[in-house]
């Protein structure tokens, strides 16, 4: 009886060995990942900013050098001022100056869009809403599990983006991503992600209808109690997703579209099966 035990516990402290290997190995790989897209929109910053000096440059130097026609013109009408002559030496046509009031005017709308930016995000920010991209990474780390948005993009127009991964280590711990518009406050659209084991269960009186997704699960468009949001749910690579869309925006954003979304939710391993075939 005592080498049964013996035994038991030999493979349970492998079995724990092999976990926590397989949880550092997944943390390693998500650093990796992080730390390659991070050098890669780092070098392509640098490249935007190295054509933008060309660029300069290049203005200037077209700005500074005088062309041949210019200089012919110039010559004759300088050698009839030296000779006594009325005429006036023609000036440069307006068309041709550098014009610096344009330029800071277009730098002035430029940081007068920066500074109502600012300003609409900062109420977020000041909640701990951060970039969708940070925001996942938070919730991956938290969860030691790859996270996948939609793809599609519903036919309406955002103008900010901004998530936040709650991570308070309990079951009510989500991903929240939010599509706003900067002056339409009614166009706003939301995911709400969190692990299948954890899931939200919907009252059998709130849903309106249900759908079947490509890969034959089961989703459910239903109504929130004040009846103001319609909320598509359903279950996909171990995450339940919550679509919410405000009910007055039904004529753009129609449950056939938030279905459309939802079948849009591909991992890589089936990106790259349907690509093959």
């Amino acid at each position: 009886m005592w080498q049964k035990l013996g035994k038991v516990f030999f493979y349970m402290q492998r079995l724990l060995v092999l976990y926590f290997v397989g949880l550092f190995i997944f943390a390693g790989l998500i650093f990796v990942a992080d730390k390659a897209e991070r050098e890669q929109q780092s070098l392509t910053k640098a490249e935007e900013s190295r054509s933008q000096e060309d660029t300069g440059s290049a203005n200037d130097r077209s700005r500074v050098v005088p062309s041949a026609s210019t200089s012919q013109q110039a010559a004759p009408d300088e050698h009839k001022s030296q000779q006594g002559g009325t005429e006036p030496v023609e000036a440069m046509p307006a068309t041709d100056r550098p014009a610096a009031s344009d330029t800071s005017h277009q730098s002035g709308e430029g940081k007068v869009v920066a500074q109502e930016d600012q300003a609409f995000e900062l109420p977020y920010l000041a909640l701990g809403y951060k970039s969708v991209p940070d925001a996942v990474r938070d919730c991956e780390m938290r969860y030691m599990q790859k996270i996948y948005l939609p793809f599609y993009t519903p036919p309406i127009e955002f103008t900010h983006q901004l998530a936040i991964c709650s991570t308070h280590y309990t079951d009510r711990d989500y991903l929240e991503v939010n599509y706003l518009h900067e002056t339409r406050r009614d166009h706003r659209y939301m995911i709400l992600m969190r692990p299948s084991k954890y899931g939200i269960e919907v009252a059998e009186s709130r849903v309106m209808r249900r759908y079947e997704l490509n890969d034959g699960s089961e989703a459910l468009l239903s109504l929130t109690p004040e009846e103001g949001y319609h909320v598509l749910t359903f279950d996909r690579w171990g995450w339940q997703y919550m679509l919410v869309v405000p009910k007055k925006l039904e004529s753009v954003f129609t449950p056939d579209e938030m279905v459309r979304v939802a079948n849009s939710i591909q991992s890589e391993s089936s990106r790259r099966v349907a690509w093959r075939n």
